[in-house]
């Protein structure tokens, strides 16, 4: 099953008044950066950092948040949307959370319910299913067509990440939550770029065509560290 939703959608919303990066869209950049077979950690990090492939240029900014800790506010899901689905997503983000904070990056994901709206990255669980569009939903462009996971990052001139919004839809399989739950949350920290390469199924959460990682290790967790160093002492 080919991963839905991995794109990060990159806004910039006008915090600057200069140099602000462009406003994409979906149709506008790439889901997946296509390579074969292993790649270097270097051009790993920069396909889905910056969307290049290996040897050629990088297609957006590097983007990251400069915060020490960001936060992640699960909001009311619709009326609509299964309550116990509702229930088990609720569980599975606090499992990813703390699978990438176990690296100990130079940031710290916290959950923050209790924010609302006025947490760094929103997620919404609307009455919404694969392939219908997004429209109302907080952090999100309208019109975005949504697969089970979709996530949308936003910086400003100085290519600082300062809002993100994640969905899932109601039809996410308890099968693949996991998976899609996990691969969300690190995009949302300035990865936006799927991997479509073979050799990569299996080994990297940002492999676009397996719902079968479950951890963030090898290259995604050097990846990881190398855009938040850990801090020294």
């Amino acid at each position: 099953m080919i991963k839905d939703g991995f794109l990060g959608l990159m806004a910039a919303l006008g915090l600057a008044t200069v140099a602000c990066p462009p406003f994409a869209t979906a149709q506008e950049i790439q889901d997946g950066v296509a390579s074969q077979g292993e790649m270097s950690d270097e051009n790993f990090y920069r396909s889905i950092a910056c969307g290049a492939q290996p040897g050629k240029e990088c297609t957006t900014a590097f983007v990251r948040w400069k915060y020490s800790a960001v936060t992640y506010a699960l909001l009311p899901h619709a009326p609509a949307f299964p309550p116990d689905l509702a229930r088990k997503i609720s569980a599975q983000i606090d499992i990813a959370l703390a699978e990438i904070n176990r690296h100990k990056p130079g940031i710290t994901l916290q959950r923050a319910d209790h924010l609302g709206v006025g947490a760094d990255v929103l997620i919404s669980l609307p009455d919404l299913v694969e392939g219908e569009k997004t429209k109302g939903l907080p952090h999100f462009a309208d019109n975005q067509t949504v697969g089970v996971g979709l996530n949308e990052i936003s910086w400003d001139g100085g290519n600082s990440l300062y809002q993100a919004g994640i969905l899932f839809t109601k039809d996410l399989t308890e099968l693949d939550m996991p998976s899609v739950v996990l691969e969300e949350i690190f995009q949302s920290l300035g990865f936006p770029y799927d991997i479509e390469n073979p050799y990569y199924i299996d080994r990297s959460i940002l492999s676009q065509d397996s719902n079968d990682t479950v951890h963030s290790e090898g290259q995604d967790k050097a990846a990881l560290l190398r855009h938040y160093p850990r801090k020294t002492p």
